[in-house]
């Protein structure tokens, strides 16, 4: 079982048919294995964990934290991003 805040559901409310089955399958690794799909992150962002995936050569980063044993996403975005979570 996962969460999912505001911003979240608004990015992914935006994604094409085909970027959500993406975003899907990188969903699925994360909920499967929370602790080591993702990258700890480092200082104010350090309850936050990145799984970094692809779709058509595009980096895409799935930021999402564990709280209470659950998984909260919190934040999909592709290309650039700001370099605290995007290392």
């Amino acid at each position: 079982m996962s969460l999912q805040t505001d911003i979240f559901r608004r990015r992914v409310a935006r994604m094409s048919d085909v970027e959500k089955i993406a975003l899907a399958e990188a969903a699925k690794q994360v909920i499967a294995e929370p602790y080591i799909t993702g990258d700890m992150r480092d200082e104010d962002l350090s309850n936050i964990q990145v799984c970094k995936y692809e779709y058509r050569g595009q980096p895409y980063v799935l930021a999402y934290e564990i709280i209470e044993r659950e998984v909260v996403f919190t934040y999909v975005d592709h290309g650039a991003i700001s370099p605290a979570i995007n290392d």
